[in-house]
């Protein structure tokens, strides 16, 4: 599919285009507003006579209006006990049936969240020489805001906001410490 056109909406969020026969075209948004999350969907336009038609890609049922849904950003940070950053995690982000792995590569990361509704965030793998979390970490989201609902969250889990990113801060365990010695050594014959 190639682009033919190209608009950016108005102050009341209407684009328009010039069709230039009639056709089947295909209209997808490459940005979204400021705190909404880009609806990469190619939605089917057919136009015949001068007039378009707007269709669903899955019913084809005719459609009146896309409504952009807010997003926010969960910017994850992994840290051990004493704050230092951690690498090597990954988690799961659940909601429902949708299950999402996300690898860190470094102490932190961000998420960018387009759907409203329930999550839950586990921990699937530690860094290295850290226990993997045995609690996880609900939340809802919607209309751009981030709220925890998690009963079974421990202390390892943060959330706090920063300049409209919600940054959940989430704490390992080292799987074992070497105990520390005092004294002199001595040669033994």
């Amino acid at each position: 599919t190639q682009a033919i056109q190209s608009a950016v909406s108005d102050e009341n969020g209407l684009v328009s285009f010039d069709y230039r026969s009639n056709g089947v075209y295909y209209l997808r948004e490459n940005a979204a507003p400021a705190g909404y999350g880009v609806d990469t969907t190619y939605y089917r336009v057919i136009v015949e006579n001068g007039a378009a038609v707007l269709r669903s890609p899955g019913s084809g049922a005719e459609l009146t209006e896309l409504v952009n849904q807010t997003s926010v950003v969960l910017r994850l940070k992994k840290v051990n006990a004493h704050g230092e950053g951690l690498s090597g995690a990954v988690f799961e982000l659940r909601d429902g049936d949708t299950v999402r792995s996300i690898p860190m590569t470094g102490d932190t990361l961000d998420v960018r969240i387009s759907v409203s509704g329930v999550y839950t965030l586990r921990e699937t793998t530690a860094p290295a020489g850290y226990e993997i979390r045995a609690d996880s970490f609900s939340f809802t989201t919607g209309s751009g805001a981030l709220a925890p609902v998690s009963a079974d969250a421990g202390d390892g889990w943060v959330l706090s906001e920063e300049d409209g990113v919600y940054v959940l801060t989430v704490t390992d365990s080292a799987l074992y410490a070497l105990p520390t010695t005092g004294g002199r050594a001595a040669a033994l014959p």
